[in-house]
C-alpha cells in the first residue's frame, strides 16, 4: 500500500456530488410507488387509526348520554439502522476513479444502497442470491402498531391474502384482490395509484393470459407480447423484480399496494462521503449510506398474491 494515498477536500466534495448523481440516476423504481415524508427524532406517526363502530338503540329512554367509543392505534416509521456501503481506496487509481461518477466505485455501492431501499419498501431481507425472507416493516413486514412507537409489531392479517391453490397469477385471483382493496375503499374514489410486485415467473402468467386466445388481448397492449413486457391491467402498474420472498409453502409473494398507503420515513437519503480514515494510516475510505424506515399506514391498502411456480 502507497502511505502517500490521501484524499484531499475537493475530492471528497467531488465523491460526494458523484453518489448524489448516480443516486437519482439509478434510484430504486420502488420510490415512485410509495408515500415519502421527512423524519427526525426517535420516529415520526404516519397514521392515527380509528376503528369503527356501530350505533346502539336507546330503548328505554335513558338521559344518560350514551359512551362508544372506537379503538384508537398508530402507526410508526422508527429511527432505522443505516443502509450502507462502501470501501476503502488504497491505491492511488482507486481514489481517481472514485472522482469518476461512471466508475464502478461509485455506480457499485450506490447502486447497493439503492436497491436496499427497495427491500425496504417491500419488507424483504437479502439472504443470499434469489433468497429473501421476511422483516420488520415495509409493504409485506410487521408494521409497528401502538399509541407509542415500541407498543407491537403487527402482522398482514390473513384475509389480505390470496391463497395460491396450485396456480400461478391469474385473472381470478387479480379480480379478488383489486374487489377487496377496493371493496376497503382503497383506490376506489379517489386517485391513488395501485402497483403491484411480481417476479418473473409471473411474466408469463400475464402475457400467457393475454395470448391465450383472441378475447384476452384487450386486456394487455398487444405491444407487450412483442417487447415481453406486461403493462398496465386493472389499473395496476406492474414491477418485476427478483427480489421477492416465499412463502412456507414455496410459493412466491406478490404484493398489491397503493401508493398512499405506503409511507416511507426519510432522515437521511443516501448519501456519499470519503474521509481519511485515522485508524487505518489515514487511508482514503469511500462510503455511501442512507437512513430510510417504511411502514403500512392500513393493513387493507395491502393484498398478497401467492402464486405458485411449479
Amino acid at each position: 500500500m502507497s502511505l502517500t494515498v490521501r484524499s484531499e477536500p475537493h475530492q471528497q466534495l467531488t465523491y460526494a456530488d458523484n453518489v448524489k448523481m448516480v443516486a437519482q440516476q439509478k434510484r430504486s423504481k420502488l420510490r415512485d410507488t410509495v408515500t415519502v415524508a421527512e423524519a427526525s427524532g426517535e420516529a415520526k406517526s404516519v397514521a392515527d387509526l380509528v376503528g369503527s363502530v356501530e350505533a346502539q338503540e336507546n330503548t328505554s329512554r335513558q338521559r344518560r348520554n350514551i359512551e362508544n367509543p372506537p379503538s384508537l392505534s398508530r402507526r410508526w416509521v422508527v429511527f432505522p439502522d443505516e443502509l450502507e456501503s462502501g470501501q476503502y481506496l488504497d491505491k492511488e487509481e482507486k481514489l481517481q476513479k472514485a472522482m469518476d461518477p461512471t466508475s464502478v466505485y461509485v455506480k457499485t455501492h450506490t447502486v447497493a444502497v439503492e436497491r436496499g431501499i427497495g427491500d425496504k419498501i417491500l419488507g424483504v431481507k437479502y439472504v443470499k442470491k434469489g433468497d429473501f425472507e421476511l422483516r420488520d416493516g415495509g409493504i409485506l413486514g410487521a408494521a409497528v402498531d401502538g399509541k407509542t412507537p415500541g407498543a407491537a409489531k403487527i402482522a398482514l392479517p390473513q384475509k389480505c391474502y390470496t391463497a395460491a391453490a396450485g396456480s400461478g397469477l391469474i385473472l381470478d385471483k387479480l379480480l379478488e384482490g383489486k374487489e377487496r382493496l377496493n371493496g376497503d375503499d382503497f383506490g376506489l374514489e379517489d386517485d391513488d395509484e395501485m402497483h403491484c410486485a411480481i417476479g418473473v415467473k409471473q411474466v408469463t402468467n400475464l402475457l400467457n393470459m393475454a395470448r391465450g386466445n383472441d378475447e384476452n388481448l384487450n386486456l394487455l397492449e398487444q405491444m407487450a407480447l412483442k417487447t415481453g413486457t406486461p403493462t398496465t391491467l386493472l389499473g395496476i402498474t406492474w414491477h418485476v423484480t427478483n427480489r421477492l420472498p416465499l412463502d412456507a409453502n414455496g410459493d412466491r409473494m406478490c404484493p398489491l399496494w397503493t401508493k398512499n398507503n405506503i409511507v416511507m420515513g426519510v432522515w437521511q437519503d443516501t448519501l456519499g462521503q470519503m474521509w481519511n480514515d485515522t485508524s487505518a494510516k489515514n487511508t482514503p475510505y469511500a462510503h455511501v449510506g442512507a437512513f430510510v424506515d417504511v411502514v403500512r399506514a392500513e393493513d387493507d391498502g395491502v393484498h398478497v398474491f401467492l402464486c405458485d411456480e411449479s
